[in-house]
């Protein structure tokens, strides 16, 4: 008898009745990789969330509390459900059918009836409402954000470092930032260095590193303005740089965005920005679920590519009426 702790979840999965849970929605990358497979493996397991990997690709699954994102597999498993004391462990076997999952042999996901995610498209662009939302976002979030990562350079282009990280990417960000006002102003490639992008990848701790999350967001934030072609640009260096130097989740998040898609809150929040909304508390709360500091590292690179934009823009407003 498996003595469990929760009516709900097991305490270690039942190799002899097996959990049954059933996925309630799934993201659009997450959906390709599961069609397109039929064997996989845990590469990743944490107490929230565990990674499947594919030859295709990766598989984020969660818990009913889970945010909806491009690689994520929602489940309906409790809220206080723990992966990694529930059993599921690295290199477990998946076996992929064409309604669920097999995790091992203690654990099968139905997702016969779940709901694809359909990532949230931000408004028609106007660099007067882009401005307005992100100065609305900054008297938001002055006082909320994280003091580690890289989340400070949401709040000014000109501020007083304070992190330890934000001192090392500090140089990096402002020369990338450069290069994107040339690349906007210009109509040519955007071509920062890559030393520069590789400064930045692996930069600090975590699966998905404060630097990789910010570079996420630039180019995030460039599909957010229609400049896809530079975040094509910049993920083309980022693929370039030593594989070694982003791991495969990270690589998996980084190639999500360089298609324009991240976590719903994210996303959320690139809409209000986009029209000069009001930043209200529950969007800020999606992106604070986000990982240790990493929605905030993402929200930096977002502002960081949209602040340039709309400074390149107002440059060449202006020019045009003297």
């Amino acid at each position: 008898m498996v003595k469990r702790v929760h009516t709900s979840w097991p305490t270690m999965l039942d190799t002899c009745n097996p959990w049954h849970v059933s996925a309630r929605s799934i993201g659009p990358m997450a959906r390709s990789t599961l069609d397109e497979a039929m064997l996989g493996e845990v590469c990743a397991v944490f107490a929230r969330t565990f990674y499947v990997r594919t030859e295709n690709g990766l598989v984020c699954v969660g818990a009913g509390d889970m945010y909806d994102g491009p690689l994520t597999l929602v489940t309906d498993a409790p809220e206080t459900t723990n992966w990694q004391a529930s059993g599921v462990c690295v290199r477990q076997r998946v076996v992929l059918r064409s309604r669920d999952m097999a995790v091992g042999l203690g654990l099968v996901i139905a997702w016969g009836r779940v709901t694809e995610w359909i990532p949230p498209r931000p408004p028609a662009i106007d660099a007067g409402m882009i401005s307005k939302g992100i100065a609305r976002l900054r008297a938001k979030v002055v006082d909320r954000l994280p003091m580690s990562g890289l989340a400070e350079f949401a709040v000014a282009s000109d501020l007083n470092i304070g992190s330890s990280l934000a001192v090392v990417a500090e140089g990096p960000i402002r020369r990338m930032r450069a290069a994107l006002s040339v690349a906007l102003s210009g109509r040519r490639l955007f071509q920062p260095a890559p030393s520069d992008v590789a400064a930045l990848l692996g930069l600090g701790p975590g699966l998905t590193p404060s630097g990789d999350d910010f570079l996420g967001g630039m180019m995030v934030g460039l599909h957010a303005v229609h400049q896809d072609a530079f975040a094509q640009d910049l993920w083309r260096i980022i693929n370039d740089c030593n594989e070694n130097a982003v791991n495969i989740v990270s690589w998996a998040h980084l190639r999500a965005a360089a298609d324009g898609m991240a976590a719903d809150g994210i996303l959320r929040l690139a809409c209000v920005i986009g029209s000069g909304g009001n930043i209200d508390d529950e969007i800020l709360a999606a992106v604070d679920r986000i990982g240790h500091t990493s929605g905030w590292d993402v929200v930096a690179g977002l502002v960081v590519a949209l602040e340039t934009w709309t400074c390149v823009m107002d440059n060449a407003s202006t020019n045009r009426i003297n």
